[in-house]
């Protein structure tokens, strides 16, 4: 009905010459009137009229529909530039945040054996000094046998043992450097998460999700591979699950995207034991502010059975966690005595340490090198570059 209703308004429309208004304006006033024409003829049940003028309303009144098409259409258009603005954004951030994973790994792990280096070297040195030093209270020990034999007027004092055991401390602790090159299971770990990170899932949640890995999947044998390298059997390995937290997300890409432009990411996958943390940090991440051991931060290892001997959270079915983390490690250093910022390696020596509003460059995390503090550490002083990536349960 509707259709023949717009067919006859048209054709008599279209006849009427003498007209003075608009084409659509004077095709309205013939729909309106044939509608009402036809209506009265041939009434209909109020719902099937209701329908009927529903349908023809954006005919019969052109001047109100055109008005809010227009709104409508400025709307939409608004809607697209504020849309196609924020994809623009959303891809300057994560090209700057996306990383080469083999080649970041590389570049990470190459900064990181440095320091595990120059740790060996100062181990050999203090081993060389403790062996000098061993050798000196050896002989005075021996002078001091000599002295007990002769007569008392030609007995004279012994040097003093504490002038030479100043020379070197001797409570240095020596370790075997462990340096395990885990560059290439990181590259592997780094891919995969690249694929399956909150960024890469459409929507947004609230809260922490936690999502098992599949036993046979790439991205648990990565994980297992790297628990292995670590020092720690695989057998022992319960379950593995990933951290979705599309907050937390946000927050750590954007704080690699606004990393200084001459700063690698260097991303690198280590182990932090929570001591029983475990759900604070599944809630609001990393939190360096409460680190209480000097440098203050995120203590990391790349080495598993280190974190997990000390440091795993603990459970009731006799199961420990830890976390395994994503960081961006960026320029490594040294604390510089303030227990919040380290300088790059080279630098600190030129600044005056913990003096406040010191110059210079600062570097992004803290690694250490002495031989006392064994190897593999590294201290983060910002959340946003740390992020729980992955709860590993095991026995």
């Amino acid at each position: 009905m509707a259709a023949r209703l717009v067919t006859r308004a048209i054709e008599l429309s279209a006849g009427d010459e003498d007209s003075n208004l608009e084409p659509s304006l004077a095709l309205a006033r013939r729909l309106k009137a044939e509608t009402d024409s036809a209506l009265r003829e041939s009434p209909v049940p109020p719902p099937v009229e209701a329908a009927l003028r529903a349908i023809l309303f954006p005919l019969s009144h052109p001047e109100s529909v055109s008005e809010d098409l227009t709104q409508q259409l400025a709307r939409q258009l608004e809607a697209e530039e504020k849309d196609k603005a924020w994809s623009q954004f959303e891809e300057r951030v994560k090209a700057r945040a996306r990383s080469n994973p083999s080649r970041d790994a590389q570049v990470a792990w190459s900064l990181f054996e440095q320091q595990v280096a120059q740790s060996e070297r100062d181990a050999a040195v203090a081993e060389k000094a403790s062996e000098n030093l061993a050798r000196k209270l050896g002989e005075e020990q021996r002078l001091q046998q000599i002295m007990t034999r002769l007569p008392s007027d030609m007995r004279r004092p012994p040097p003093s043992l504490s002038v030479a055991r100043s020379q070197v401390p001797t409570s240095v602790r020596r370790h075997h450097l462990r340096a395990v090159d885990t560059s290439a299971q990181m590259a592997r770990i780094e891919a995969e998460w690249a694929c399956n990170s909150p960024g890469t899932i459409s929507g947004t949640a609230d809260g922490v999700r936690l999502c098992p890995l599949d036993p046979t999947g790439g991205e648990f044998n990565s994980i297992i591979e790297l628990f292995k390298v670590g020092g720690l059997n695989p057998d022992a390995l319960v379950s593995i699950v990933r951290v979705q937290h599309d907050l937390l997300h946000q927050v750590h890409m954007s704080s690699i995207a606004l990393m200084p432009a001459d700063h690698r990411p260097n991303i690198m996958f280590m182990w932090h034991g929570a001591r029983n943390n475990d759900q604070s940090i599944l809630e609001s991440g990393l939190e360096p502010m409460y680190g209480n051991s000097k440098p203050y931060g995120v203590w990391l290892h790349h080495m598993a059975d280190y974190s997990a001997a000390s440091f795993a959270s603990t459970h009731d079915d006799g199961t420990k966690t830890m976390f395994l983390v994503r960081a961006a490690t960026g320029v490594h250093g040294r604390d510089d005595g303030t227990g919040r910022r380290a300088r790059p390696f080279g630098e600190e020596e030129t600044l005056n340490s913990g003096v406040r509003g010191a110059g210079g460059k600062l570097a992004t995390c803290h690694a250490f090198s002495q031989p006392s503090f064994v190897d593999g550490r590294v201290v983060m002083y910002d959340k946003g570059l740390t992020f729980p990536a992955y709860v590993v349960r095991f026995f």
